[in-house]
């Protein structure tokens, strides 16, 4: 399996990625793709990222799965892509609007599974949280970078903290993520 990323920060991924590219690029490379997987977080640049034109970039045999946001996709140009069988299906774990309405056309496709926002859900991801979480403390207690410690503000990432830059973390409204990822050594 070939596996091609883009996002917008750094050019490096995991070592199961074979390349990483910019996110201005994700339109080269989807029509490559047998599934495409929307991961984003829902800012200005991802808003309605995923629409006809879009759509009509991929293989006819690919799949579109979304695990980021819904506001990142037009919802009716998905519904057109694959009534009009532009796409092979899609796996849904967020949508625009959210939760969809009864007799929405998605509920009823053949070609779609629907499932209900949880797809960061598994057996293993408390332990995942902890073993991040915990690195995190030995470091800021240490005076050393927190590992994937990001403030979101409004879904935009602002900045990165460390124990030397935030001490203690400031308070506003956003979301402090720092668990998730693992951290580099």
């Amino acid at each position: 399996m070939r596996v091609i990323a883009t996002r917008n920060s750094s050019r490096e991924g995991p070592n199961f990625v074979d390349y990483v590219g910019s996110a201005n690029e994700l339109s080269d490379f989807i029509g490559q793709a047998d599934i495409v997987v929307n991961a984003t977080p829902l800012t200005p640049s991802t808003t309605d990222l995923f629409d006809a034109a879009m759509f009509g970039r991929m293989k006819r045999s690919a799949h579109f799965i979304n695990i980021g946001r819904g506001g990142s996709v037009v919802t009716n140009d998905l519904v057109d892509a694959l009534n009009a069988q532009v796409i092979a299906g899609a796996g849904l774990d967020v949508t625009e609007p959210e939760p969809l309405p009864a007799g929405h056309p998605l509920w009823n496709a053949p070609n779609v599974i629907i499932t209900p926002h949880m797809a960061s859900a598994s057996r293993a991801k408390m332990e995942r949280v902890w073993a991040v979480m915990l690195e995190n403390v030995r470091r800021y207690v240490a005076g050393e970078k927190c590992c994937r410690w990001w403030m979101w503000n409004e879904g935009i990432r602002t900045k990165s903290i460390s124990a030397s830059a935030a001490s203690p973390a400031p308070r506003r409204a956003g979301l402090w993520v720092l668990l998730l990822m693992p951290c580099a050594p």
